[in-house]
């Protein structure tokens, strides 16, 4: 055991308090061992863990493992469960689980490079045929901590961290537990995390829809992930966010990667919000996801349903090139002489699809599909549904966006429309090639993949004036002074590949989208792919490291073993902690994440 030092969260202040955690090493198996874990020779196995939560549940005086625990996983397959069709065992606390460990390195005193040249991967592919399919693991990770506060739920979140989640398989009549993260009343965090061929075939109401990531209820933060290749029979085959009646769900998607993820009868193709509060998409790229019909990118529910607010904040992101299989001819009509339109579908709202009194907030981003004509079928963004309270429905832009065309099929709706100095045009639409020609997205920096507009000119071709970095942060200031919940800290100062974005209005440039093409990218988060490219850290002693290997230097963030950033050094290549507390603490360097203590 080792003396770490917390900085707990509580009615708004920080309250520092020390408390015993430890570390645990972690290698694939099929069976619990009963080992200490304390090295890779008297390694655990997952098993360990879920027999633990199983028989402690939630009196954690009980159990062996507690809140803070950090579980080093090595290298390798693991499978969470055994038996056809089964749920990964249950995670009741804010355990940290740090995946691509190299076991033939010893004992871990640096945490690893992402993505790793060891990657932990957690896999439902029980008949082992190479993809996802019936009989295989329902989920691969439950994080179910059956808590309703929101601090307790941070004060115990669950963080992963450089672990690939795939071939999870939710079979037909699935009613709860689907997706291969599957997170219900509790805290969850990823990094540096891949999720990726997993299939729902789920078509009830709860929780039995969700393919790649699913939240049902609780807190989460999905930051530097890869979400791809992922299907759903219904919504949401990307990431699912869900409420129970016990809890409301909030958080934070950023810095991540939407890719060919694909719905194949309704919509939410990338990212659905059925339900829930706020959620908050940043510095996010969207692009090429399917639905069968409206919202291949994002779709926003409103709160005529139920009453929840669900509102949906899309601030620096690229929402491109989704697109919808059905057949317009068979969905779409639209009367030539009175504008009515009936029975809409298809391509309708292809990027965004906002139903039922939604509250939808976009700033600084590029919004643009791949077919967009001003018709309303093929507008990218596009309101549809049925008005109960309007009055507290809106969908507002602070500007600074590239926005493909807008369409309503609503009769006469009256919520706020509010467009405030971005690009739309309707007799000249932005389109996904007039953006970014026929580039795809790619490796630009950064662990997640972004997409580069075809020239960096196009701002001053349509006289775009993106926002700066702190106008970004007044405009998140304004929101939560507005009482928009934002349970996580977030960085609007950067792009997708944590690249700074300009403070300058005179001198600097800046662009809209989750990749700022306008901007040097030498010194955002780096792609360790490359094991040359690895920093170092050279202790000089009483808290204080040299970075060894940047090429410039860099911003530095500081964070407590629970996920919080509690230190930003900008523009810097050392590392001080003399004004903390004693303790341990993750120093997060261009994208490469260090233990350090004081």
């Amino acid at each position: 055991m080792k003396l770490k030092h917390f900085l707990l969260y509580a009615m708004g202040i920080l309250i520092p308090t020390t408390v015993f955690s430890a570390e645990y090493y972690v290698v694939p198996g099929l069976r619990s061992t009963g080992n200490d874990g304390s090295s890779w020779e008297k390694a655990i196995t997952m098993y360990d863990v879920f027999e633990n939560d199983a028989s402690a549940a939630k009196n954690d005086e009980v159990s062996k493992y507690k809140t803070g625990d950090v579980f080093f996983l090595a290298g390798g397959t693991y499978y969470n469960a055994t038996s056809p069709g089964a749920d990964a065992g249950r995670i009741y606390r804010g355990y940290v689980f740090v995946g691509g460990c190299d076991q033939s390195k010893g004992a871990v005193t640096e945490w690893p490079a992402y993505p790793s040249a060891t990657p932990t991967i957690f896999s439902g592919d029980l008949d082992e045929n190479g993809g996802p399919s019936a009989g295989d693991l329902r989920n691969l990770i439950h994080v179910r901590q059956a808590r309703n506060d929101d601090a307790e739920n941070l004060a115990h979140i669950c963080r992963l961290i450089g672990i690939d989640f795939t071939c999870s398989y939710s079979p037909e009549g699935s009613t709860n537990a689907s997706g291969a993260v599957y997170c219900t009343q509790g805290a969850i965090e990823l990094q540096y995390c891949n999720i990726y061929n997993n299939i729902s075939k789920g078509e009830g109401a709860g929780d039995g829809i969700g393919a790649g990531i699913h939240i049902y209820g609780g807190l989460y933060h999905i930051k530097d992930c890869n979400v791809y290749n992922n299907k759903a029979h219904k919504t949401g085959a990307g990431f699912r966010c869900t409420t129970r009646s016990s809890k409301k769900a909030n958080g934070v998607i950023e810095r991540c990667y939407f890719g060919n993820n694909e719905v194949e009868s309704r919509y939410g193709g990338a990212i659905a919000q059925s339900s829930g509060e706020n959620m908050w998409i940043i510095n996010s790229t969207i692009v090429d996801n399917k639905a069968f019909y409206e919202g291949a990118g994002v779709c926003a529910n409103g709160s005529s349903f139920d009453d929840d607010v669900r509102a949906v904040h899309i601030i620096n992101c690229t929402i491109a090139g989704n697109t919808c299989s059905a057949d317009p001819s068979e969905l779409y009509a639209e009367d030539t002489e009175t504008g009515t339109v009936t029975n809409p579908g298809s391509w309708l709202g292809s990027q965004i699809r906002i139903a039922c009194d939604p509250a939808v907030n976009i700033c600084n981003s590029i919004i643009v599909g791949r077919d967009d004509d001003g018709a309303v079928a093929k507008a990218a963004i596009v309101l549809t549904g049925t008005e109960k309270t309007p009055s507290s429905a809106y969908l507002n832009s602070y500007g600074g966006s590239i926005l493909g065309t807008f369409g309503s099929v609503m009769e006469s709706p009256t919520i706020a429309i509010n467009w405030n100095n971005d690009h739309m045009d309707g007799n000249n639409p932005n389109t996904y090639s007039k953006i970014f020609g026929t580039t795809a997205a790619g490796e630009n920096g950064g662990f997640t993949k972004t997409l580069k507009p075809v020239d960096n000119g196009i701002l001053d071709q349509l006289g775009v004036y993106a926002l700066y970095g702190f106008e970004l942060g007044e405009y998140i200031k304004t929101l939560k002074d507005e009482g928009r919940y934002l349970p996580f800290e977030i960085d609007v100062t950067v792009d997708q590949t944590g690249s700074k974005r300009s403070q300058e209005e005179v001198n600097g440039e800046t662009a809209p989208g989750a990749y700022d093409f306008l901007t040097n990218h030498g010194t955002g988060i780096a792609n360790t792919a490359s094991p040359g490219s690895s920093l170092k850290l050279q202790a000089s002693g009483n808290g204080i490291y040299k970075v060894v290997g940047l090429t410039d230097n860099a911003t530095i963030h500081i964070y407590n073993l629970q996920g919080m950033r509690i230190q930003s050094i900008t523009q810097s290549d050392t590392i001080d902690l003399r004004e903390l507390a004693k303790g341990i603490y993750m120093a997060n360097v261009n994208g490469q994440t260090f233990k350090v203590t004081r």
